[in-house]
C-alpha cells in the first residue's frame, strides 16, 4: 500500500540513526574525510599564495625547507598513529573491564560515548591530514626544472592539529577515568532512561480516555494469532503504519509483545480480531503488513526501551553481589539508582 512504504520511510531513517548513533566508526569517518579534503585543498591554496620563504606571513610558525617540512609532517604522522593505537588499546581495556566488572549490557555505553568518539576522529584526522600534505612537499630538481615547494600554511594547521590531538588525549585520559568508575556508570544509564523517558511520554495532557474512563474495549473471543516473520528483540513499533496495516486488512490489532521482549519466528506477534463488516483475517498477510511496521533487532536498545535501563543497573548489582565479585558497596549504590529510577521513570 502506499500509506505503508510513506511511514516506513520515517521508520527506516529513525533505525538507521540509531545503528549510526549506537557505533563507533561514523565520526571518526567523517573527520578523515575532512581531513582529506583539508590536506588537498590547504595546499592548493598554499600554491596560490606562493612560497615567501622568511618573508612568508606564516614563516614565523614554520620557517623550514623541504627537507624539514617532511621531517616534521613524518615526526606528526608516525607519533599520531601510534598514539591513536594506545587509545584504542585503552578503549578495550575500558570494554573488557566493563563486561566483566559489572555488566556486558554496559559495552554500549563506551562504544557510543561522544567522548570516545570524538578522541578517535581527531587523532585519526590529524594523522591523515599528515600525510596527505606530505605528498605535496617537493624539493628542486634541476633536471626536470620543478621549484621547491613548502605548502607553509598547510604545515602550521598540522601543527595546530597535533597541539589539539595532544590536548584532546590528556582530557580522554581525564574522562576514561571518570567512565571506569561504577558511579558514573550508574549515572549515565539513569540519564538515558530519562531522556527515553522524556522523548516517549512527554510531560503534559495525553491523548485518550480521561481518569475513570474505560478505554475501547477489544473484541470477544481469542482472536487469530498473527506469526511473526523473524526473530529478534522488539526495538520499535511504527504505529501509524500498524494502523494502517490493520486498517488495510479490516482487523482489530493487539501486540502481543512489548518493546525490549524476545520475538521468535512462528510465534504470536499480535493477535486480531475481525471487522464488523469484514471476514475471517488473513493471519498470513497480517503478519506481512505487521512486521513492516515493527523494527526487530539482534539485542536490546534503549532509544525507546525504557526498562532497559532498569535490566542494566540491575545486572550491576547482581554481579557485585556474586561470589566472584563480592561487592556490597556497589550493590547498594545500584539499587539506589534502581529505586531512583522506578520512582522517576
Amino acid at each position: 500500500m502506499p500509506g505503508t512504504s510513506r511511514t516506513a520511510r520515517p521508520r527506516r531513517r529513525r533505525g538507521l540513526r540509531a545503528r549510526l548513533q549506537s557505533a563507533l566508526w561514523p565520526i571518526p569517518a567523517v573527520a578523515v574525510v575532512l581531513a582529506i579534503g583539508a590536506g588537498v585543498g590547504l595546499p592548493a591554496l598554499d600554491g596560490l599564495l606562493g612560497d615567501g620563504g622568511s618573508g612568508h606571513p606564516l614563516a614565523f610558525v614554520f620557517g623550514g625547507g623541504p627537507a624539514a617540512a617532511r621531517d616534521l609532517l613524518a615526526a606528526i604522522a608516525g607519533s599520531l598513529i601510534s598514539v591513536t593505537g594506545l587509545t584504542f588499546s585503552l578503549t578495550v581495556v575500558a570494554l573488557q573491564l566493563g563486561s566483566s566488572q559489572y555488566s556486558p549490557r554496559l559495552l554500549q555505553t563506551f562504544v557510543t560515548d561522544r567522548g570516545v568518539q570524538l578522541t578517535l576522529a581527531v587523532l585519526t584526522a590529524t594523522f591523515v591530514y599528515a600525510l596527505t600534505v606530505l605528498r605535496t612537499v617537493r624539493t628542486e630538481d634541476a633536471t626536470t626544472d620543478e621549484s621547491a615547494f613548502v605548502p607553509r600554511l598547510s604545515i602550521t594547521v598540522g601543527y595546530v592539529l597535533t597541539l589539539g590531538s595532544v590536548v584532546a588525549l590528556l582530557l580522554f585520559l581525564g574522562h576514561l577515568a571518570r567512565m571506569l568508575r561504577v558511579e558514573t556508570m550508574l549515572r549515565d544509564v539513569h540519564d538515558e532512561g530519562s531522556a527515553t523517558l522524556a522523548r516517549e511520554l512527554p510531560a503534559g495532557p495525553r491523548p485518550g480516555p480521561g481518569p475513570g474512563v474505560a478505554g475501547p474495549a477489544l473484541p470477544r473471543g481469542p482472536g487469530t494469532p498473527v506469526p511473526a516473520t523473524s526473530s529478534g528483540f522488539l526495538v520499535a513499533v511504527d504505529e501509524a503504519a500498524l494502523v494502517e496495516a490493520a486498517r488495510g486488512h479490516g482487523a482489530v490489532v493487539l501486540l502481543a509483545a512489548r518493546i525490549g521482549d524476545s520475538v521468535i519466528t512462528g510465534t504470536p506477534l499480535a493477535h486480531a480480531w475481525p471487522g464488523p463488516a469484514d471476514g475471517p483475517v488473513d493471519a498470513g498477510a497480517l503478519g506481512k503488513a505487521v512486521a513492516g511496521a515493527v523494527h526487530l533487532g539482534f539485542e536490546r536498545s534503549p532509544d525507546r526501551d525504557l526498562s532497559y535501563g532498569l535490566r542494566k543497573v540491575v545486572d550491576v548489582a547482581v554481579r557485585a553481589l556474586s561470589p566472584g565479585t563480592n561487592d556490597p558497596t556497589t550493590a547498594v549504590h545500584a539499587l539506589s539508582h534502581a529505586r531512583r529510577c522506578s520512582a522517576t521513570w
